[in-house]
């Protein structure tokens, strides 16, 4: 063990060294820079110290990889990203393999860790994704995570052999903001309708700007039309108040297309087709109102919405 101590002095991988109770016994130079912590602080604490409490459960269980170390899996390492904690608070990202200390006689003495910061290469990919996945302008999904989102409420909605509904939203003159005031008012607009849109649902209902100024709701819990008719409210009660620009008032109008399922389609292809149509005939009815695929169109019940 000693040798193993001045092997990690040297290391410029942080080393932490515990008991097969969890007890910190040790950590090199490279460990107390890292963490802020002094090796006299942790000696003696329980390793869990650092546990930031953000990993993903579904990914890695705390219980069962101790549980193994415990039942004494000598041939077993455990490389993970893990999401620790400093002493001033702050998280950061490790990626580091715990393997057991075996003595001549074959018994489990000690764990060892052996760990490197990876912050700046795991928020580069968060941010690379970010992008990917986010439309620039809003913050809101894109129509790529849109359709990765729908394909998820399809498939668990057909597993569960339950509903769901689409809404397909398109703002009323939009085009002549843009040409009167310019894009920058028209970009403050998008911004404005994209936030109030946010604002008007539920955090487990997808809000995406599939481009241009039409955006998309996936409302998974929309079982029946009275449930969308009941969030369309919300919407058009969100959109009553003017964007204010350069002191111009600029009213924010929308037509609304639903489509539910497994009423009105069979498929991905077909509920966006018929929440896309919904949408159209509403807008061609005059807009500023919400129309079902395969009901008679209505007229202006954003108009009117309590």
């Amino acid at each position: 063990m000693a040798r193993l101590q001045r092997l990690a002095a040297l290391s410029e991988n942080a080393v932490m060294i515990a008991s097969t109770t969890g007890t910190i016994t040790y950590i090199n130079p490279a460990f107390e820079s890292l963490t802020g912590f002094s090796s006299a602080e942790l000696r003696g604490q329980n390793a869990a110290i650092f546990n930031a409490g953000a990993h993903n459960q579904r990914l890695f269980d705390y219980d069962d990889l101790w549980s193994a170390l415990c039942e004494g899996q000598e041939s077993k390492e455990f490389p993970h990203c893990f999401v620790n904690r400093k002493k001033n608070g702050e998280f950061f990202f490790m990626e580091q393999t715990i393997r057991p200390f075996v003595a001549p006689d074959g018994t489990i003495t000690h764990y060892v860790l052996t760990g490197r910061d990876i912050s700046e290469r795991v928020l580069a990919i968060r941010h690379l994704a970010q992008q990917a996945n986010h439309d620039h302008l809003t913050g809101l999904s894109n129509r790529n995570l849109f359709m990765d989102r729908l394909s998820q409420a399809f498939s668990q909605a057909s597993r569960r052999n339950d509903r769901f509904a689409l809404l397909y939203i398109d703002l009323d003159g939009f085009k002549e903001v843009n040409d009167r005031q310019g894009h920058t008012a028209g970009d403050e607009l998008l911004r404005t309708a994209a936030m109030r849109l946010r604002q008007s649902v539920r955090e487990v209902d997808t809000v995406a700007r599939l481009g241009g100024d039409e955006f998309a709701l996936i409302l998974p819990d929309a079982k029946k039309r009275e449930d969308v008719e009941k969030v369309a409210r919300k919407i058009f009660q969100a959109f009553r108040d003017p964007v204010i620009w350069q002191d111009e008032p600029l009213a924010i109008r929308a037509s609304i297309g639903a489509s539910l399922y497994p009423d009105n389609a069979d498929n991905c292809e077909q509920l966006i087709q018929h929440a896309d149509k919904a949408m159209y005939e509403q807008k061609v009815a005059g807009g500023n109102g919400i129309s079902f695929f395969g009901l008679a169109v209505s007229t202006n019940q954003g108009a009117h919405a309590p």
